[in-house]
């Protein structure tokens, strides 16, 4: 495949104390030199590969370095070291300032995490839209009308909403206008800093779709960039896993949420919330290293690494590739053999079988007078401080006393019964049918669940939302009967 960007060993460090004035030249004076003073390692010798047409997601917790790289590879931030090429051409040679004007600046766009804050508020949807053709592209009049107008059509912006103002729209929309504003100059590569993260998530289905479907008919690439696992692991080819700046995991979306190889990707993957009860999930504990000049022989997970070994404190480990052509940072990456979860999408079962319901566990009612580890203060019980802890005894339902029955009344003659006094019961209205009550079945036999957990009312909501994400590759079409379903409309 085509190779449409390539970062090779990229690096970020920020100066900390570098002030100006007479105080900051004494500082570093004493210091010894600006070269001396203390360094944050924001992105540490990262390389990889997107080719063309491509899906890569970035993930890691936050302050690992993800956005700080994003904006690296857009040229808004001049690295410390490495290179970033864009097709053949090394986009590092040329300063950040000077960029904005270049041609490939239009090749590369990238949608900004807070779409509210990242549109001017002084500029409608029109004009947002509008700057980077007249800049890039140098669009004016009619021409520029219908450009914009057309990106907004592909991103379902109604062209009613171009002369609103940002505080005047919702948060799906302004969303689509920064959308709109990236996809207009038709760049080769997207790079997407969490898209969905402050959107509800009716909104965020929308959005997806609208992602996938321009995707397709553009035939971009994206870099995406979320928290959200199981999205990632729903719209992206590859996954890249950052830690403190460095990649600690890099390969095939479903191989690396199936089976993780390195420590840190098995608690980020246990973290993902699933139905399935009595799942063991892996707990990080320790603290996380400083990112101020780290020790380049210690590696960066080691403290709270269930793994840490004295290897790990002398030598950094390199980032190597597998025979099964994934990339792990670890030194025990060979001996991992079993996977730490349940992979989040796992195949289903074959037509007309069921799922058999798990059985509950029985419920454990605490006896009166017993001390727990889940009472409070139940700690301070000890001999040292004579502490006498008093428990309050449940209070117990005393049984009311049974009242003899009622004889019957005697009827007043054998042809002339009594009267009953009791209404009889109406019948009970039928349920209203739902239209995706039969594809929520099929989905739940799909993705192995238990046919009683699908129709659960919390549990439902949440199906839906699969299986709209789910439509994206066109695994369970939804009918037509389904699709003016308020909830998931923008």
């Amino acid at each position: 495949m085509t190779a449409i960007l390539d970062v090779a060993e990229l690096s970020k460090r920020f100066t900390i104390g570098q002030a100006v004035g007479p105080l900051g030249r004494l500082r570093r004076r004493w210091a010894g030199g600006p070269e001396r003073l203390p360094q944050v390692h924001a992105v540490d010798d990262v390389s990889f590969v997107i080719n063309k047409g491509e899906t890569v997601g970035l993930v890691g917790e936050s302050g690992c370095g993800k956005s700080t790289l994003v904006r690296m590879l857009t040229r808004l931030l001049d690295p410390s070291d490495g290179s970033v090429k864009l097709g053949t051409r090394d986009l590092t040679l040329l300063p950040a300032k000077r960029f904005g004007r270049d041609p490939d600046r239009a090749r590369i766009q990238m949608v900004f995490q807070d779409a509210g804050e990242s549109i001017n508020p002084r500029f409608t949807a029109f004009d947002a839209i509008a700057d980077p053709l007249r800049r890039l592209k140098k669009l004016r009049g009619r021409k520029l009308k219908a450009k914009v107008e057309q990106a907004a059509s592909q991103c379902g912006l109604p062209l009613e909403l171009l002369s609103r103002f940002p505080h005047q729209l919702s948060g799906g929309q302004r969303a689509r206008v920064g959308i709109a504003r990236a996809v207009g100059v038709e760049p080769d590569l997207l790079l997407l800093d969490e898209p969905t993260a402050a959107l509800d998530v009716s909104v965020q289905v929308v959005i997806l779709q609208l992602l996938a479907r321009l995707k397709a008919e553009l035939g971009m690439s994206y870099l995406f960039v979320s928290h959200d696992l199981g999205v990632v692991r729903l719209i992206c080819d590859r996954v890249i896993v950052m830690y403190l700046g460095k990649i600690v995991e890099a390969g095939p979306a479903k191989a690396v949420f199936e089976r993780p190889l390195h420590p840190y990707t098995k608690a980020l993957v246990a973290a993902v919330p699933r139905i399935e009860a009595g799942v063991q999930r892996l707990r990080l504990t320790g603290e996380p290293r400083s990112p101020i000049d780290p020790d380049p022989n210690v590696c960066r997970f080691y403290g709270r690494c269930p793994r840490g070994t004295d290897l790990c404190k002398t030598k950094m480990p390199a980032l190597r590739r597998l025979p099964d052509g994934r990339e792990v940072a670890c030194h025990f990456a060979e001996e991992i053999a079993a996977p730490a979860t349940a992979p989040l999408l796992r195949a289903g079962r074959k037509a007309g079988t069921f799922a058999r319901p798990r059985p509950k566990r029985p419920t454990r009612r605490p006896q009166p007078g017993r001390l727990t580890a889940r009472r409070p203060f139940a700690a301070l019980g000890t001999r040292s401080a004579k502490v006498k802890i008093m428990t309050r005894r449940p209070k117990l339902k005393r049984a009311k006393a049974k009242q003899p029955r009622r004889a019957a009344p005697r009827l007043k003659s054998a042809s002339r019964p009594l009267k009953s006094s009791a209404k009889p019961a109406k019948p009970a209205r039928p349920a209203k049918p739902d239209p995706l009550d039969d594809l929520i079945t099929a989905a739940a036999l799909s993705l192995d669940l238990p046919c009683a957990a699908a129709w659960r009312p919390g549990i439902k909501a949440n199906v839906k939302v699969t299986l709209q994400l789910a439509a994206l590759f066109q695994e369970f079409p939804l009918p037509d009967e389904a699709e003016p379903a308020p909830v998931f409309k923008a």
